[in-house]
């Protein structure tokens, strides 16, 4: 779980990405997650985690819908009155 209030390293950015650390520093060389400088050169180099958040959230596709919207898919009647709220 990532804590809003926490400044994370690069490296643990990586493992909660489950990406390489070279990935996370191109994204904060190029603007795509913010910073914070907490020292020189790239030791110094830290990302709160609302920040990681919000990066996270700009990033995300798709997502729950209502499964009657499906073109090729029809559910059961039944089934359809189950799944709404």
């Amino acid at each position: 779980m990532i804590d809003p209030d926490t400044l994370y390293l690069v490296a643990e950015v990586a493992t909660l990405l489950r990406c390489k650390k070279t990935n996370i520093y191109d994204l904060l060389r190029k603007g795509g997650l913010a910073k914070t400088c907490v020292g020189v050169d790239r030791g110094g180099l830290r990302v709160m985690g609302s920040d990681l958040l919000a990066f996270l959230a700009s990033r995300r596709e798709g997502g729950p819908e209502s499964r009657g919207t499906f073109k090729f898919l029809s559910l059961p009647s039944s089934a359809s009155s189950r799944l709404s709220p």
